[in-house]
């Protein structure tokens, strides 16, 4: 039996180049550290309502050659009326997860990779069965249990993401709109809000403020169906403030080097779009293809 509390990683995003170039890249990180790990990706476009594939086949033809050059299981999910690709790009891993039945889905974001194994597993083996895992970040969102947390690494069973975010089996169009116009704890998290949160008037969609709603739904029992943690575990720090151990691109030049080959560094969460910052992230490009 494999060492690692997760069986899949469930990625998503739509055809926005600042996104989609990172794919491969974080494919074979995931591949790299964590061989036994199955990659979901759910993927936005405009999709033919008879066969479930993209409408433009220069699409089909690009996603079937990173399936297959990535090693990683791809999930269509079509446009909506009303909702920007963005924001569709950000829920379709939640989805996604919640189609997977027992395989334990790790959420995670097609622009960050991990740079090692063990901070990873130590982190999501803390989870109890049959709960989501939420690694509250108390600093930045609060300390309310019922409150807000980063997306990932969320991890739950395929049929747990199931009961949060889908518990009448909708279909996906009747789905997505279910979701639009929501004002319930704050501005964010209706899915048909605007997908900038640089927008300048503070009404954007959040997936995170989204997730929050459809969690409270079942407000008494939250505490039961969660595993509540932090993100330091054992003796790993994760120093989300300083970066020291994490190439982040909020403060890029604070991380040590010559720590990424020793296993010092935790994950990166990389300089966007990757055209511009192709010296910066070439260090982690050339770690992550080492043999």
């Amino acid at each position: 039996m494999s060492e690692v509390p997760f069986d899949k990683v469930v990625l998503s995003c739509d055809e926005n180049p600042i996104f989609l170039p990172f794919i491969p890249l974080v494919a074979k990180a995931w591949h790299k550290f964590f061989p036994e790990v199955v990659i979901e990706l759910g993927f936005v476009c405009e999709v033919d309502p008879k066969n479930g594939l993209p409408l433009d086949s220069r699409v089909e033809q690009y996603m079937d050659t990173m399936a297959k050059t990535s090693k990683i299981n791809i999930t269509f999910l079509p446009l909506v009326e009303g909702v920007s690709p963005n924001n569709l790009g950000k829920v379709g891993r939640l989805i996604v997860a919640a189609e997977q039945g027992d395989a334990v889905c790790l959420i995670h974001d097609v622009d960050s990779l991990p740079l090692q194994r063990e901070y990873m597993i130590k982190l999501v083996e803390q989870r109890i069965k049959d709960t989501m895992l939420c690694v509250h970040v108390p600093e930045v969102y609060g300390n309310d249990p019922f409150g807000r947390f980063p997306m990932a690494p969320t991890t739950a069973e395929g049929y747990v993401f199931k009961r949060i975010i889908n518990p009448e089996n909708l279909s996906y169009t009747e789905l997505i709109n279910s979701w639009k116009d929501l004002r319930v704890y704050d501005t964010n998290e209706s899915i048909n809000n605007k997908p900038d949160p640089f927008s300048g008037d503070n009404i954007y969609f959040s997936d995170e403020s989204l997730l929050r709603v459809l969690m409270n739904r079942f407000r008494e029992e939250r505490l039961a169906m969660t595993t509540n943690v932090v993100r330091d575990v054992a003796n790993i720090h994760y120093d989300w403030r300083n970066c020291t151990n994490i190439p982040d691109r909020g403060q890029w030049h604070t991380w040590n080097r010559e720590a990424l080959t020793t296993g010092g560094m935790i994950e990166a969460n990389l300089l966007r779009p990757g055209w511009v910052y192709q010296e910066d992230l070439q260090p982690i490009i050339d770690y992550i293809n080492e043999d």
